[in-house]
Parts: structure tokens; C-alpha cells; sequence
């Protein structure tokens, strides 16, 4: 996807801020069903999708002229389908869990 940047880094970054800040919110925004993108990646998306406060998941679509529509091994609909609704589903429960914590602690 051409991303000129080492995620590792983003995620330390990530940490530093809410260390230094904890009511801080971040959010990002995650493709999923790119070209190319292996179960593992999906999951490795998953995980690093819990590094944010608000990660917003959004389904690849080919759009006229993208250079991503030329790669090989496009997702079928039904895997992207797939992938939507699992991590739909997961980050419902992360949030959540996140708001709870957070809704715990301001009562404390």
C-alpha cells in the first residue's frame, strides 16, 4: 500500500502519548482485503488495530485508476465480507471493554 512508515514505530509512539496523556484519545484508520493481504496480515491488523482508542476498520474497494486495482491477488467479496464482520465484531468488544475500564476508573 506504499505506506513510507514502520508500524512498530507508530505503535511506540502510540504508548508514549498515552503515557504522557492518558485521557488522550487516538484513533486510525485500518484497510482490510487489500491485494495481497494473507489471514495473518488480517490478524496482525487485528492486533495492532488495539494499540488505538477508535480504530476504524474500512473494506478495500477497487476505484478506477488506484494502482492497487493492477495487483494480483485480489480478495474475494466474500472473504472481504468475511473480514468485515470479524473484526466488526471484535473491535465492538474492545471498545467497550475500553469504555467500561475508562468508565471504572473515572468512578474510582
Amino acid at each position: 500500500m506504499k505506506r513510507r512508515y514502520d508500524i512498530k514505530k507508530v505503535i511506540k509512539i502510540v504508548k508514549e502519548i498515552k503515557k504522557n496523556s492518558p485521557n488522550t484519545l487516538i484513533y486510525s484508520h485500518f484497510i482490510i482485503g487489500y491485494p495481497g493481504e494473507s489471514w495473518v496480515d488480517f490478524f496482525k491488523t487485528m492486533i495492532c488495530c488495539l494499540h488505538f482508542d477508535l480504530p476504524i476498520v474500512i473494506s478495500y474497494s477497487e476505484h478506477e485508476g488506484a494502482d492497487s486495482v493492477a495487483l494480483p491477488n485480489h480478495k474475494s467479496r466474500s472473504t472481504i465480507i468475511l473480514r468485515d464482520n470479524i473484526s466488526n465484531f471484535f473491535l465492538n468488544f474492545v471498545v467497550l471493554y475500553k469504555f467500561l475500564r475508562f468508565k471504572d476508573e473515572e468512578s474510582n
